[in-house]
C-alpha cells in the first residue's frame, strides 16, 4: 500500500483475475479515486493492450472509462474509473430475491445499452458474466473486463479450439474452442444467462437447461408469469449460434415488454395459469370476442372486436363473469390464444 504509479497511489487491493491484479488508487494531486489494473501474466500482454484499445474505442456511460495507462513499462497498467458499489456476482441470492423485478431489469437494460454500444463499434465482449457487471450504489451499471474482447477489424488473439470465457455463462462455441464461429450472437448467449441469473436469484446452469423442471423460471419461482421472460431466453440460450438472436436492442425491447406483461399480470399465449381472473382469482378468462377460430378473427378481426379504429380482444371469467379488454398489437395477434 502507498506505492506510487505516476500521480496515482495504491490505497488497497481489490482482488485479482487470471491475468491482472486490481487495486483501489487515489490521484495524489486531485484526490480522484480510480481502479488500477496491473498485468501479472506477461504472456497476456497483447490482450492487455487490446483491452485498453477496446475501452478507448467504445466510450459509453455503461462501460467503464479509462483514466490513464502505460502499457510500455515492465509491469503494464491501466487506470480505470472507480465504481462505488460491487459486481452483480457479489450480490447474494437472498438479496437478489428481495430486489424488485423492475430494479433488476433496469440493471439488465443498462447492460444491454453498454453491450449494444460495444457491438456498434465492432467489439465483442466474449466474457459477459455477473462478475464483469458493476453496479454502483446509485443504480448505475457498467460493464468491465474486456480482456477477452474481439474487434472485428483486428487480428484474433485466440487460436481456434482455445477455450475462452466463464463456463456457466459462455456460449457453446467458446466452450468448444470454436472461435471461428464467434459473433454478436455469442454475446447474446451470455446476455441470456445474465438475464436468467437476475430472474432466478443467481441459480446458474451449464448449457441450455433453462426449460428443464429443475431450472424453468415459472416452476422454481412458482410464478406462471415468469413465462414471459422464458420465451425471451428461448431465443438467446440456444446451442447453434445461427439459430440464436444477435441484436441486443431487439432483446432489450422484448425484456421491456415482458416487464409490462409480468407486472400487469397479462395473459400469455399457451400459459393457462396466466389467464386466472384478476377479480375472483379462481376462474380463468376465456376469449369471447373476437370468437376464437372465427373467419373474422383469422382475417385480422374485421369488425368483430373493433372499437372505433382500434382492435381489441375481450376476455371473460367463466367463474364470476369479470371482463377484461386488451388492445391488439399487430405483432401479437396470438397473444391471447390458449392451448
Amino acid at each position: 500500500m502507498g506505492k506510487r504509479f505516476g500521480q496515482w497511489e495504491i490505497v488497497e487491493g481489490l482482488g485479482e483475475g487470471g491475468q491482472s491484479w486490481i487495486y483501489r488508487v487515489r490521484n495524489v494531486s486531485t484526490g480522484q479515486i480510480g481502479a488500477l489494473k496491473r498485468l501479472k501474466n506477461t504472456a497476456r500482454h497483447a490482450r492487455f493492450v487490446r483491452e485498453l484499445e477496446v475501452l478507448d474505442k467504445i466510450s459509453h456511460e455503461n462501460v467503464v472509462r479509462v483514466l490513464d495507462s502505460n502499457v510500455e513499462t515492465d509491469v503494464p497498467f491501466i487506470f480505470l474509473e472507480h465504481v462505488d458499489g460491487r459486481s452483480l456476482g457479489d450480490i447474494s441470492p437472498e438479496e437478489l430475491d428481495r430486489t424488485p423485478i423492475r430494479v433488476r431489469m433496469d440493471w439488465y437494460l443498462q447492460v444491454c445499452r453498454g453491450l449494444a454500444a460495444a457491438h456498434r463499434k465492432g467489439v465483442l465482449h466474449r466474457d459477459l458474466k455477473p462478475d464483469n457487471i458493476l453496479i454502483a450504489t446509485d443504480g448505475r451499471v457498467k460493464i468491465c473486463d474486456f480482456g477477452l474482447a474481439f474487434v472485428d477489424d483486428s487480428q484474433r488473439l485466440t487460436e481456434t479450439l482455445e477455450q475462452v470465457g466463464s463456463r456457466f455463462y459462455m456460449a457453446p462455441e467458446c466452450e468448444e474452442g470454436r472461435t471461428d464461429l464467434i459473433g454478436k450472437a455469442t454475446d447474446l448467449y451470455s446476455l441470456g444467462k445474465v438475464l436468467y441469473h437476475l430472474l432466478s436469484g443467481a441459480k446458474v446452469f451449464p448449457r441450455e437447461l433453462h426449460r428443464t423442471p429443475r431450472y424453468d423460471l415459472a416452476t422454481i419461482r412458482s410464478d406462471p408469469f415468469m413465462e414471459a421472460f422464458s420465451r425471451i431466453l428461448d431465443s438467446m440460450i440456444v446451442h447453434d449460434p445461427k439459430q440464436r438472436a444477435e441484436e441486443v436492442d431487439a432483446m432489450a425491447k422484448k425484456v421491456t415488454d415482458a416487464v409490462t406483461t409480468y407486472e400487469g399480470r397479462f395473459p400469455i399465449a399457451g400459459a393457462k395459469d396466466t389467464y386466472k381472473c384478476v377479480f375472483c382469482r379462481v376462474g380463468l378468462y376465456e376469449q369471447v370476442l373476437p370468437k376464437p377460430g372465427a373467419i373474422a378473427h383469422n382475417l385480422g378481426y374485421s369488425d368483430e372486436g373493433r372499437v372505433g379504429n382500434e382492435h381489441f380482444v375481450f376476455l371473460e371469467c367463466q367463474n364470476c363473469g369479470n371482463s377484461q379488454r386488451f388492445k391488439v398489437k399487430y405483432d401479437r395477434a396470438g397473444w391471447f390464444e390458449r392451448e
